[in-house]
């Protein structure tokens, strides 16, 4: 009788909690593979999305942007070698406990990165920079500055 009992509280838990939602995993890896290779069509010619893109290293996250990294389980920040580039994209998993703290660490970067851009040097670069796309997707989140955003997205939610 106690068995049968704990196997219907057990179901009914199940029941409640959604037993079916599949938590998201994002091979980051792969996905830097699949984003610096993705292409778009720009006056008739195929070009890179994120040319010359490069991973950026903790180490400079935490010097020149002044993140604390440790409060992250992941994270990915790509940017363009070119200087007049403001492509970029940003994929950041916080620690379960650290969700808040994380959150004012990115939009401390973003806001740091935003102001390089916002001299009018660039105003075809400063759009798209006033245009980021940001997205939390399961406990991740993502930023991309880019000329086709939600082509960056698609891939970043597809990569396998």
């Amino acid at each position: 009788m106690k068995l049968r009992n704990l196997l219907i509280a057990l179901a009914v838990l199940l029941v409640f909690t959604g037993c079916g939602e599949k938590e998201i995993t994002l091979d980051l890896e792969k996905v830097e593979i699949e984003l610096n290779s993705l292409e778009i069509e720009e006056e008739g010619e195929k070009v890179k999305l994120f040319e010359n893109s490069s991973k950026m290293e903790i180490e400079k996250l935490e010097n020149k942007y002044g993140m604390d990294t440790s409060v992250f389980e992941e994270i990915l920040v790509t940017t363009s070698s070119n200087l007049d580039t403001a492509s970029m994209y940003a994929i950041f998993l916080p620690k379960e406990d650290k969700k808040e703290k994380a959150e004012t660490e990115m939009e401390s970067f973003f806001e740091k990165y935003d102001q390089a851009w916002i001299m009018g040097y660039f105003p075809e670069e400063e759009l798209l920079v006033e245009n980021r796309l940001e997205e939390t997707y399961g406990n991740y989140y993502i930023y991309v500055i880019s000329k086709d955003n939600e082509l960056a997205l698609d891939k970043i939610k597809n990569t396998k």
